[in-house]
């Protein structure tokens, strides 16, 4: 009996044993599945991560398009800042081309650097432009700031400098006795005018008026000058034109010459010129917008440059021209003054 309790109870015990090893153990096509699910999940997972990355660059490029087209527009902007200008000074540069004068040439540059960009108008004397006026956008208004002139009676003269700071040096005197006055200014920085920061009398070439300058003024040769299209000419003015097909140099302006007013100047073939006792170096003869000439600047200073103006023989200065036309004459100046019959210079010598 002893022996069959014995028997049954081990069996009772392997029949346990086997139920606990089915429930526990899992099944191999499960353990397939559940394999299975896992590496779905992983590629899942991967895909995810693969679309995010994706979607990260995707969100990146439009920037650097954004940044390229940020660029392209700002290039554009640089192409279409000249035209800009170009309007906003449209009846400045429009009544200089229609006016009786030797600009020949204009050019825009910041010379304060607060975005906006003033106007300079100036004349071919052979080698650089020398400035003639200077204008700014008040309350984008154009509107004249300096000038330069050497008048050829009276003995008027004024020059102006941009200096290395941003302001204008703006020198008048008189050439009899160099007397003049001395401004200097500064624009706005929301362009709503000019203030003067300084004005004194002045003698021109005088220590006083020498340390006054700058020591590093604005070279205004090296702006961007672009020639300035003149109003079409009058009849007579176009005869000239076409007649004036001659080559002369700087030979033809060699000698002594005097005006009705009493002025003198006499020319040197080294190009020195002496204007009513005032010395100065002179350029090459050239030629710009059909008239000859050259620009002159005084020894010893920076400013008072002046214009000559050579009309050779039965040729006409202008419609206004009254002048004796059966000989070579000069005009000097910056600023047309052939219809004075008074301020043709005549070769005496």
């Amino acid at each position: 009996m002893k022996t069959i309790f014995k028997l049954g109870l081990s069996l009772s015990c392997l029949l346990l044993l086997t139920a606990c090893q089915t429930t526990t153990t899992p099944h191999k096509s499960e353990t397939s599945v559940s394999q299975s699910s896992k590496k779905k999940s992983n590629e899942a997972i991967k895909q995810s991560s693969e679309k995010n990355q994706s979607s990260k660059k995707s969100m990146k490029n439009p920037k650097s398009n954004q940044a390229r087209t940020s660029e392209s527009s700002a290039s554009q902007s640089e192409e279409n800042d000249q035209k800009d200008y170009e309007a906003l000074y449209a009846d400045t540069l429009s009544k200089v081309a229609a006016d009786d004068n030797n600009v020949s040439h204009y050019a825009f540059y910041d010379i304060d650097h607060n975005g906006s960009k003033e106007l300079f108008t100036g004349t071919d004397v052979g080698s650089n432009i020398h400035p003639i006026a200077l204008y700014y956008l008040k309350d984008n208004v154009s509107t004249y700031l300096a000038h330069s002139e050497v008048a050829s009676g009276g003995g008027y003269r004024s020059s102006f400098e941009v200096n290395s700071d941003g302001t204008v040096t703006h020198v008048e005197w008189t050439s009899h006795q160099g007397k003049g006055n001395l401004k200097k200014l500064q624009l706005n920085p929301d362009n709503s005018g000019v203030t003067t920061i300084e004005e004194k009398a002045i003698i021109i070439s005088s220590a006083e008026q020498k340390a006054s300058m700058d020591d590093n003024p604005l070279d205004l040769s090296t702006l961007d000058w672009k020639g300035l299209a003149k109003a079409t000419t009058t009849s007579s003015e176009t005869k000239a034109t076409e007649s004036n097909s001659k080559i002369y140099t700087f030979d033809n302006l060699v000698g002594t010459w005097k005006n009705a007013k009493g002025d003198k100047i006499t020319i040197s073939s080294d190009k020195t010129v002496d204007l009513n006792g005032n010395q100065g170096q002179a350029g090459e003869l050239s030629n710009t917008n059909h008239q000859w000439g050259t620009g002159v600047q005084p020894f010893g200073s920076r400013i008072g440059g002046y214009g000559i103006r050579y009309i050779p023989a039965d040729e006409t200065a202008s419609n206004q021209d009254q002048s004796d036309k059966s000989k070579e004459r000069l005009l000097i100046g910056q600023y047309d003054n052939s219809g004075n019959t008074d301020e043709y210079f005549y070769r005496v010598e």
